[in-house]
């Protein structure tokens, strides 16, 4: 994922997080169709303010008349004031969605390919003059639940849910568990799409709101508990607390507050982390 934020030390570490959920449909072509004489609201922007490690980011969405995401423009806001700015493109086809990303030092692809269910089933990766690499495989169940993520390292990852909501899951390998992650769903539901916090680097978040990685959990994530590690060298733990503001049934702002443990060899980073993030909602006529 390109989210540099305080994820980004845990993103290493496989363990990075991110806020958001999606509305589903069997329509792969259009998962979130507007519904003729129903208000549409649109995320039209998400901020995050930091205190962790100093880093905030400004994203803007555009939409086509379909209602999905055509362009995402993604500003980085350094500690020390300083900012750059990436451009994200969405590309929608038969059984087939391009993103495309430039970056002030970086341009690459990545095609995902759909199933009949319009689900993403593979992420590749391309970059200019190299052959497509592929980043992972995705399995659902019957109901379009995620429930298993190959990814190319190779690594699997197993979701579990129980009463339509995500409670945990767990990357390893063929011998053991390197990375657990628990969600303690809270009584919060929302009618427009929003939030679960999930791994980065799985989920592509924008595609991930649309619909097109399946069904989400059907109630707001109160309490993450997750341990981590890479190598002998590398771990990190986290435990984070949830809270949040809406209005007119829409998520307007999240605080992620908790504790959060990094170690990579000598290196150790322990204590408290709070993470506000804000979002930005607009009445839209279809």
């Amino acid at each position: 994922m390109r989210r540099l934020e305080k994820w980004m030390l845990a993103a290493i570490l496989i363990c990075s997080m991110s806020a958001f959920t999606a509305c589903t449909s069997d329509n792969g072509d259009n998962p979130v169709a507007p519904q003729p004489g129903k208000k549409q609201f649109q995320l039209t922007r998400y901020l995050s303010a930091k205190d962790s490690i100093g880093v905030g980011v400004s994203t803007d969405y555009t939409y086509d008349v379909q209602g999905r995401v055509i362009l995402e423009m993604e500003t980085i806001i350094n500690g020390d004031g300083t900012h750059y700015t990436n451009e994200i493109r969405y590309t929608y086809a038969d059984h087939k969605i391009i993103e495309e990303t430039e970056t002030p030092g970086d341009s690459y692809q990545h095609v995902y390919t759909l199933n009949d269910d319009g689900l993403i089933v593979k992420n590749e990766l391309i970059r200019p003059g190299e052959e497509p690499q592929n980043q992972g495989e995705y399995q659902y169940d019957s109901e379009g639940k995620l429930i298993i993520y190959d990814s190319s390292a190779p690594k699997q990852t197993v979701f579990t849910w129980k009463d339509g909501d995500l409670i945990c899951y767990e990357v390893g390998d063929q011998t053991e568990s390197l990375n657990r992650t628990d969600f303690t769903p809270s009584d919060l539901t929302v009618e427009e799409g929003f939030v679960m916090p999930i791994t980065a680097g799985i989920f592509n978040e924008v595609l991930y709101r649309q619909g097109y990685y399946g069904k989400t959990p059907k109630h707001l994530v109160a309490k993450v508990v997750s341990k981590a590690e890479t190598s002998s060298m590398m771990k990190t733990d986290l435990v984070y607390d949830y809270t949040y503001t809406l209005a007119d049934g829409h998520i307007t702002k999240m605080v992620e507050e908790g504790t959060l443990k990094v170690t990579a060899g000598s290196f150790v980073m322990d204590g408290p982390s709070k993470n506000i993030y804000t979002y930005v909602w607009e009445e839209k006529n279809f």
